[in-house]
């Protein structure tokens, strides 16, 4: 089952992928799920560990989010249970 949810409070969500670009944000969705894949556009105010991939290239947001979908569908695929 997929399911996409865009809400305000990230933290209030278990999942398994964060793709935000507060770090607030990140910060808070790692405590509640430390085993998610969190992701994101790397800009300057967003450099924290609590990302797994910060994707570069905020000057082509287009080719940033490529890379951010095939990221999530290859972790999507290692999920996957036979």
């Amino acid at each position: 089952q997929k399911n996409v949810s865009i809400v305000h409070h990230k933290h209030d969500l278990r999942g398994d992928v964060l793709i935000d670009d507060g770090p607030h944000n990140a910060q808070a969705f790692r405590a509640e799920n430390p085993d998610a894949l969190i992701l994101t556009i790397a800009y300057p105010y967003n450099e924290t560990p609590a990302y797994d991939h910060r994707f570069h290239g905020h000057e082509d947001t287009e080719a940033a989010w490529k890379m951010i979908v095939e990221r999530v569908n290859q972790f999507a695929r290692a999920s996957k249970r036979p």
